[in-house]
């Protein structure tokens, strides 16, 4: 079953337009936001002071491309902020590679491939409750 409608990388709020990734193995990417993520992504930008947190629920999706335009999509990254106390280390974030489609093809307290990078480049000055600045 899909985590989220495979039409995301179309119809969710896009922050973040396309740019090449090299923290994503070179791929095309973008991030779009579902609404519950909206404000407190934008919302600490430029200045790096978070002024509201991110709730249950708020998915942080980054769409990956196989051309430098974003139109070739491979799959998303997602970070999905689960309750208070679902993983302290991961800021209570539950970490997910999806297919084109969707659907979940590893999930969960993905600390190697996902948590250790961002607590290393998305710890403030650089980002807020391990999401990274577009800089």
């Amino acid at each position: 079953m899909p985590m989220l409608p495979a039409d995301a990388h179309l119809t969710w709020k896009q922050a973040r337009a396309c740019r090449s990734s090299h923290e994503h193995w070179l791929h095309g990417v973008r991030v779009v936001l579902n609404d519950a993520a909206w404000k407190p992504y934008t919302g600490w930008l430029p200045y790096h002071t978070a002024n509201a947190p991110f709730p249950v629920g708020a998915m942080v999706v980054k769409p990956e491309y196989d051309d430098e335009n974003c139109k070739d999509l491979l799959g998303y990254t997602v970070m999905r902020k689960e309750a208070a106390g679902y993983w302290p280390a991961g800021s209570d974030w539950s970490w997910h590679d999806l297919d084109a489609k969707g659907v979940a093809r590893k999930s969960g307290k993905l600390d190697k491939a996902c948590v250790n990078c961002h607590v290393q480049h998305c710890a403030p000055p650089n980002g807020f409750d391990l999401t990274c600045t577009p800089d």
